[in-house]
């Protein structure tokens, strides 16, 4: 499936996005951000995002949800396995 994300400026390449993406659908160089098209739609990658720069295509909310009880190693850590 095919999603389309938009990654803007605040983006520092930090490569959070990568490491929680189950699917291995991000890659993080130097010039930026890509999606290939394995993409699981678990939006992972943007709720984790620590700069708040991966929005889906006609959204801009600021809002970011995430599991007070599943720190981020964790979820870096279950996507190693």
């Amino acid at each position: 499936m095919t999603v389309c994300y938009l990654v803007t400026d605040a983006c520092i390449r930090c490569g959070v996005c990568a490491k929680v993406c189950p699917a291995n659908n991000i890659t993080v160089t130097r010039n930026g951000v890509r999606f290939a098209d394995r993409c699981e739609v678990c939006y992972a990658c943007l709720h984790n995002c620590p700069q708040n720069a991966i929005h889906m295509r006609e959204e801009r909310s600021p809002v970011r949800l995430r599991n007070e009880h599943v720190s981020l190693q964790d979820i870096v850590e279950a996507n190693e396995s």
